[in-house]
């Protein structure tokens, strides 16, 4: 004989279950759960985590470099704004907000910018306007595809938003006129000018997703570099071809650093991994080393698992010419010196 459950023991169980999720997730608060890890779990998991979204305002945020008490109190209107206009991006895809704009705003929010912020159910756009014409043309051009908020976000002593409407909005983007300027210098070699007064030289690179390296003036202000950091991202899309371009942005100064290069030199791990040392100071009890190829037979890392960590105990060597041919690595884009090969996104212009 058997027995089945019935339909109120179903319904408590699924009560006890939804007690238990809310239980383990208020655990995880107390151990430290932040913005972004709970955005994270959202977005991979949104019929289970989707409910904890309320809580994004009372989560505090990983640390992130260059953010400023400015940044995170312009985050947190943001939020305010969502909250009260019933929007739901943030149970959809809050990383939308709380990583890539947050990340946006660190790069290209500085004192007196003007940024134009459009949000919907679905997604989160910020817009710098005033200094790029093909910025402010992609934001007019969003301001007619339905978004359910559209907010003027001004930066002075104190952070300002203003909700606009669609029209308004548009007439902003018209208004924001740029006054900076690119010349063309060789086909990968840019100089980024501000009514005439140069500020920086962008160099572009065709390895690994078109990096792109800044090189700014030394009389550079902040909001010269947030303007030169959108220049480079549009020319990194315009000399690639795509939007997805991987290749990172960088910031170096007129002369790159010993340092800098120490810190990417490719190297030879126990005879058997060929890879490069990022991160690698002498109170490190252990390093990390990006992967360029691995011989399985004697026990080297395979570069499709990433990154590898390099203990005091592990044998470490500068690599010659003759490991790239033992590991079948090809040399070439490969900066040489004093012996040591440098890692190809740090090469002089």
């Amino acid at each position: 004989m058997t027995t089945a459950q019935t339909q109120i023991g179903m319904f408590y169980d699924s009560v006890r279950r939804t007690g238990e999720g809310n239980e383990l997730f208020m655990e995880f608060v107390r151990d430290g759960l932040n913005r972004q890890d709970l955005a994270t779990n959202i977005e991979r998991r949104e019929s289970h985590w989707a409910r904890f979204s309320g809580f994004f305002k009372s989560l505090p945020s990983s640390s992130l470099e260059g953010e400023n008490d400015q940044h995170r109190e312009i985050i947190d209107l943001m939020l305010d704004k969502i909250i009260e206009n019933g929007l739901e991006v943030m149970e959809r895809h809050p990383t939308d907000v709380v990583v890539f704009d947050r990340q946006r705003l660190v790069q290209l929010a500085y004192p007196g910018a003007q940024l134009l912020w459009m949000v919907s159910n679905s997604a989160s756009h910020l817009f710098l306007l005033g200094v790029h014409p093909e910025e402010n043309r992609v934001a007019k051009g969003s301001v007619s595809r339905g978004m359910d908020f559209i907010c003027h976000i001004q930066l002075d002593r104190k952070v300002k938003l203003t909700p606009l409407t669609p029209d308004k909005a548009a007439a902003l983007c018209d208004r924001s006129t740029p006054g900076y300027t690119m010349e063309y210098i060789h086909e990968d070699l840019k100089e980024i000018f501000h009514h005439e007064k140069k500020i920086a030289t962008l160099k572009i690179s065709t390895v690994n997703g078109f990096p792109v390296a800044i090189y700014p003036q030394d009389a550079i202000t902040m909001a010269e570099r947030g303007a030169t950091q959108l220049w480079a991202e549009k020319y990194q899309v315009e000399y690639s071809g795509t939007l997805f371009s991987k290749g990172a942005i960088t910031w170096e100064g007129q002369d790159m650093t010993q340092k800098n290069r120490a810190d990417h030199v490719v190297v030879v791990i126990n005879e058997n991994t060929l890879g490069y040392m990022t991160n690698r100071t002498p109170r490190d009890w252990f390093s990390t080393a990006g992967v360029l190829a691995g011989n399985i037979f004697k026990g080297g890392a395979d570069w499709k698992n990433g990154p590898i960590s390099v203990l005091p105990i592990d044998q470490v060597r500068p690599a010659t010419l003759k490991d790239f041919e033992a590991f079948r690595v090809s040399s070439r884009g490969y900066l040489c010196i004093n012996g040591q090969f440098i890692s190809p996104g740090f090469r002089d212009i």
